[in-house]
């Protein structure tokens, strides 16, 4: 079997105030980038055959960033869980992680919070909670 392998270039986005989006290699904004950090008036500039206002500029993003924004964009919205949910989905990742929770810790029974009063059943679940921030390595800053 003959496995190809390919070098992909890392893109950026370019991201106009309109929503125009110009995807080029992450060198070839370098040049632009460091010009906008230090501008102090607006000109144009040439990218291949368009030229651009440099006041119409919204930023340059990397291809994570306008994913996420194009998901917000389109309605989606990302939980607590760090997973994505459509537009009018409800999110029942609480009660996965939850349940993975007690995979981890079995001495928490489903019984545990039964007769628990509501608020002592949010301080057991937001225990939970954080036991898998931190497990996940997120940091609540």
């Amino acid at each position: 079997m003959n496995q190809r392998k390919e070098i992909s270039k890392s893109l950026k986005c370019l991201l106009l105030k309109n929503g125009i989006e110009i995807w080029k290699e992450s060198e070839r904004l370098e040049a632009l980038k460091n010009s906008l950090i230090n501008l102090q008036n607006h000109f144009f500039v040439v990218i291949d055959e368009d030229e651009i206002n440099t006041a119409e500029i919204a930023g340059i993003f990397s291809a994570k960033t306008m994913a996420e924004y194009t998901k917000r964009k389109n309605g989606e919205f990302k939980c607590v869980y760090g997973k994505w949910h459509g537009k009018f989905e409800k999110c029942y990742c609480d009660e996965t992680e939850i349940k993975e929770y007690r995979k981890i810790k079995p001495s928490v029974p489903d019984t545990q919070t039964k007769n628990l009063s509501p608020n002592d059943k949010e301080k057991v679940f937001e225990e939970m909670r954080e036991n898998l921030k931190k497990k996940l390595g997120w940091n609540n800053s």
